[in-house]
C-alpha cells in the first residue's frame, strides 16, 4: 500500500521551522537555523530526509537542502490545514470561494520577495577587511562565519535587500517587497536590475575600503544580469478588504509548484493575496527575456490561475 506524504501536522516544530526557511530562500543549510542546538538541528534535517519532504541539491563546505517534488514522491494529500473549515465554514461555500476569485480577478501579477545569488571567490576576505577596519556595514555570524549586512539597503517605497556573504565564495541577496510589490512586466523588473545595479555598486565600494588596509586580491562581482534568480514570490493582492480573520495556508499543485493563500494587512485593512512560488535557478537576464518574450505567463489567466483552481478544491474539501 502506498504511504501517505507526512503532512504538516505530523512534523516537529524545528521541521516545520526549516521547511519554511527553504520556501522562503529556495535552500538551507544546518548553519540557516537559529536558536536550536547542532544536534537537534541535525535531527530535524535527517529526519525530514527520511520523511522525504527535503533532499540534499548540491554541497561546498556544507550540504544544501531543497524540497522534494511531488513527482518525486507520489501524489500529496490535500493541504492538512484545511483553508474551508479555517476561513469559510466546513466544505468551504462555492459562492464564498466564487468571492476569492473575484477579489483576485484581474489584478497585476506582481513581484513580492526574490532570492538572487552570485559568485566572487574573494569578496568574503575584502569584506572581513571592513569589519576589521571598524566598518557597521557587515557583522559576522558566530555560527555559520557568514557576513551579513547590518541594515538591509534600501529602496524606495520601504522595498530593501539583505546581503549574505558566505565563506565557500557565493553571495546570497533577500529582496523584500511584500509591502511594495514589484510589477511583474518590462518596466518592473527592470526597475529591479537598476536596484541591484546600485547594490552592487554599494558591495564594490565597502570592497575596496577593506583593500585599502587589508590587501587582498581585488574581488570580481558578476554584472547583475549574471545573478541567478533563486526564488521568487509572484501573485495578485485583492482589490477588496477581507473581513474575516488573518489566516496563511501553504500547498502545492500536481505539477509541483508552491502556492501561499493569505492575508495581509495594507492601509490598515486585510486583503487576500495569492501567491506562486517559483524557483526559476536561471540569470535574471534570462528571466527578463523569457518574461517579456511570452507575457501569457505573466497574465492572471496563466499558471498562477492553476493555483486558485487547486485552492479552490482544497477549500471545497475535495482533492
Amino acid at each position: 500500500m502506498m504511504m501517505k506524504a507526512p503532512t504538516e501536522k505530523h512534523l516537529m516544530p524545528l521541521e516545520r521551522l526549516i521547511i519554511s526557511k527553504i520556501v522562503e530562500m529556495g535552500e538551507v543549510t544546518v548553519k540557516d537555523i537559529d536558536h536550536y542546538s547542532d544536534g537537534s538541528i541535525r535531527n530535524a534535517f535527517l529526519s525530514l530526509k527520511r520523511k522525504d519532504r527535503i533532499k540534499r541539491s548540491h554541497r561546498d563546505r556544507l550540504a544544501h537542502y531543497v524540497l522534494v517534488t511531488p513527482s518525486e514522491t507520489g501524489p500529496m494529500t490535500a493541504n492538512p490545514m484545511h483553508v474551508a473549515s479555517k476561513i469559510f465554514g466546513e466544505g468551504g461555500g462555492i459562492g464564498e470561494v466564487e468571492w476569492v476569485k473575484g477579489t483576485l480577478e484581474d489584478q497585476a501579477v506582481m513581484v513580492h520577495d526574490v532570492c538572487l545569488s552570485f559568485k566572487s571567490p574573494s569578496l568574503y576576505s575584502a569584506l572581513a577587511g571592513v569589519i576589521k577596519d571598524g566598518s557597521e556595514a557587515f557583522e559576522l555570524k558566530p555560527r555559520s562565519g557568514d557576513l551579513v549586512s547590518i541594515m538591509p539597503y534600501p529602496w524606495v517605497g520601504g522595498r530593501s535587500c539583505t546581503t549574505v556573504v558566505r565563506r565557500t565564495g557565493r553571495v546570497d541577496l533577500y529582496v523584500k517587497s511584500s509591502n511594495a510589490p514589484l510589477e511583474l512586466s518590462l518596466e518592473g523588473l527592470m526597475d529591479l536590475a537598476h536596484f541591484l545595479g546600485s547594490v552592487r555598486g554599494w558591495l564594490m565600494e565597502k570592497a575596496n575600503t577593506g583593500l585599502k588596509r587589508f590587501p587582498a586580491d581585488r574581488p570580481a562581482i558578476p554584472p547583475v544580469g549574471d545573478w541567478t534568480v533563486l526564488l521568487w514570490h509572484i501573485g495578485h493582492d485583492g482589490d477588496r478588504e477581507y473581513a474575516g480573520k488573518a489566516f496563511s495556508t501553504t500547498f502545492r499543485d500536481w505539477s509541483g509548484n508552491f502556492f501561499r493563500l493569505y492575508t495581509k494587512r495594507k492601509g490598515g485593512r486585510l486583503r487576500l493575496r495569492l501567491e506562486r512560488i517559483e524557483s526559476p535557478r536561471k540569470t535574471l537576464a534570462q528571466v527578463l527575456e523569457e518574461r517579456v518574450a511570452q507575457p501569457e505567463q505573466n497574465a492572471p489567466t496563466g499558471l498562477l490561475w492553476k493555483g486558485l483552481h487547486r485552492a479552490r478544491k482544497i477549500l471545497s474539501g475535495g482533492l
